[in-house]
């Protein structure tokens, strides 16, 4: 809407308003107050002047005229933006904005003999062309539902086939001592550490009598529970992403979740 019409909403809304609560609903969406009471200064000069306002001392209120003012421009808008999302070449993807539109025009126009009048008017499109957009979304929803079929059967497919597959828990301790009951379950004696926090990672192996290479660290299965504790104390300070691997199964450590990645049937079973 225009600026005009924003404010005279704005009275229609708030009948008797009063200049100070006028002006501080619009003065957001100026620079300063200054340039809000000048335009409004105006803007309230004019309106009373063509009759679309009325003011009785300091408020002011909307006449029928002013109501009717903002009613054609509404009506404009909504006529106007259906005949370009209609006609544009991407009417079919503007489906869901045109059902809206057209379910706001088809219930106002029940009860207003001008917007149906108008609409009738000012419509660019035909009914044929409706049908015709029918008939594409139609064959969109054939081909969507095809593709569904497919991508299901080729996720099955990749299940299957045991692609990699991922489990996303909060970081909290309990999700922490999961990582030693996978440990436990996969009957494995040793797993890497890996991690650029080259500070914890000296902390780390000081624990145990070894020794980081690189940014990583191998650790015996038994140390498991001094590591989880040793994470969550560095949490309360800082944290630098970790990363474990046993074997197949790869769990990312971050501030915010510990995320377990391995192939889908790996996975299923420790899930399990």
């Amino acid at each position: 809407m225009t600026t005009k019409n924003s404010i005279l909403l704005i009275i229609k809304q708030n009948q008797g308003i009063s200049y100070n609560a006028l002006l501080g609903k619009i003065a957001s969406g100026y620079n300063s107050v200054n340039s809000a009471r000048a335009t409004l200064s105006r803007f309230l000069k004019e309106a009373t002047s063509f009759g679309l306002v009325n003011r009785r001392e300091n408020n002011f209120f909307i006449t029928d005229k002013g109501t009717s003012e903002i009613n054609r421009e509404m009506k404009n808008k909504l006529v106007i933006k259906l005949n370009q999302l209609i006609q544009s070449k991407s009417s079919v993807e503007e489906i869901p904005s045109i059902v809206e539109k057209m379910q706001i025009l088809i219930e106002r126009s029940k009860n207003d003999n001008d917007l149906l009048k108008l609409a009738r008017n000012s419509a660019e499109f035909s009914l044929s062309e409706l049908d015709l957009l029918k008939t594409k979304l139609d064959k969109r929803i054939k081909h969507l539902n095809y593709l569904n079929k497919v991508f299901s059967e080729q996720l099955q497919s990749l299940k299957e086939l045991s692609f990699n597959d991922s489990l996303n828990l909060e970081f909290n301790s309990d999700n922490l001592k999961k990582i030693k009951l996978i440990a436990e379950k996969m009957n494995i004696e040793e797993f890497l550490l890996e991690s650029s926090d080259k500070e914890f990672l000296e902390k780390t192996a000081s624990e145990f009598n070894l020794n980081p290479k690189a940014n990583n660290l191998s650790l015996p299965f038994k140390s498991a529970d001094k590591l989880i504790y040793l994470i969550e104390e560095r949490s309360k300070t800082s944290f630098t992403p970790l990363t474990i691997y046993f074997s197949n199964v790869k769990v990312m450590i971050n501030p915010s979740s510990v995320q377990f990645t391995a192939p889908f049937n790996v996975l299923n079973e420790l899930i399990k």
